[in-house]
Formats: C-alpha cells, sequence, structure tokens
C-alpha cells in the first residue's frame, strides 16, 4: 500500500490503480496510446514547420520586393542626381564656349 493513503476510499483506489497497471492489455493499450499522441504530435510540429516556412518565404518576398522598390528608387534618384549635374556640365561649357566665341569673334 502506498505511504500516502490516509483512508479507506484513497487505499481502495491505490489498489485499483495498482492492479489496473498490472494488466497487460492495459499496458499494451496505454503504449498504443501514448504512441498515437506521440505520432499526433511529431504531425502536429511537421505542420508547424511548413506553415513557418511558408510564413518566412511570403515574408522574405515581401520584404524582398519593398527593398527592391527602395532600391529602385534610390537608384532612379541617384540616376536624376548624375543626369542634373551633366545637365549643369552642359550650360556651363556650352556658357564657356559662348564667352570663348565673343572674346574671339567667331560667330
Amino acid at each position: 500500500m502506498a505511504e500516502n493513503v490516509t483512508d479507506e476510499t484513497t487505499r481502495r483506489l491505490d489498489e485499483l490503480v495498482k492492479a489496473t497497471k498490472h494488466k497487460k492489455d492495459i499496458g499494451v493499450k496505454y503504449m498504443k496510446s501514448w504512441e498515437l499522441e506521440s505520432e499526433l504530435r511529431e504531425e502536429g510540429r511537421e505542420e508547424g514547420r511548413e506553415e513557418g516556412r511558408k510564413e518566412g518565404r511570403k515574408e522574405g518576398r515581401e520584404e524582398g520586393r519593398k527593398e527592391g522598390r527602395e532600391e529602385e528608387r534610390a537608384n532612379t534618384e541617384a540616376e536624376r542626381r548624375r543626369a542634373d549635374e551633366a545637365e549643369s556640365r552642359a550650360d556651363a561649357a556650352e556658357a564657356e564656349l559662348e564667352r570663348y566665341k565673343a572674346k574671339f569673334g567667331i560667330i
């Protein structure tokens, strides 16, 4: 009998538990139940991992698109600045050419 038994009801319950534990078919049912629960947990984990991978890929694509748009904006802005600088240099060169033409009397 268990050391923690304090009354008759608890003692009888303890005896039933012990008797149940010693029945072979109960042990087999318990092991099958344990195996099934283990398989279900593993299936759940795998489903969770797959769901996580799908979500990660989706987030990665969204982040990549966002980064691509930001990079494209930055590239466009850089190209605009280069074009503006080139146009300013061309305007300055034309102005200098006009000064030389005027200085040397070239039409």
